[in-house]
């Protein structure tokens, strides 16, 4: 009979190291949504209609994703409004022209991970 055995030193060190790459993943993640959110926060003060609103603007995560908008209810139509526009104003997207700016984000990202872990992850 032919066996293999791995020893339970070997497994608590995989398991932290797996433990530690999760952590370090968390964190780099949020750190790049701290960054967008600062990013856009910047570009809505300086947006004419968006001023009002820029401290209202929020990263949160839900359902697996970071997700960037406003949710207090409070002002949540007011932003509706800027990004969409109605009979009387025309849109003044914010929110959906971040493309060239996520894709920043997503880049640095794969940047770092490339640097930290040695290959392109897909």
């Amino acid at each position: 009979m032919a066996q293999v055995g791995i020893s339970q030193d070997w497994l608590d060190n995989l398991t932290r190291y797996a433990e530690q790459m999760q952590a370090q993943a968390h964190y780099d993640a949020e750190q790049n949504m701290r960054r967008l959110h600062h990013e856009v926060v910047e570009q809505a003060r300086q947006t004419p209609g968006w001023m009002q609103l820029a401290d209202q603007i929020e990263v949160w995560s839900a359902d697996g994703m970071f997700w960037i908008g406003v949710r207090n209810q409070e002002f949540v139509s007011e932003a509706w409004l800027l990004e969409y526009g109605d009979d009387q104003r025309g849109p003044n997207p914010l929110f959906r022209t971040l493309g060239d700016q996520v894709g920043l984000v997503n880049e640095r990202a794969m940047t770092a991970a490339i640097a930290r872990y040695g290959t392109r992850m897909k």
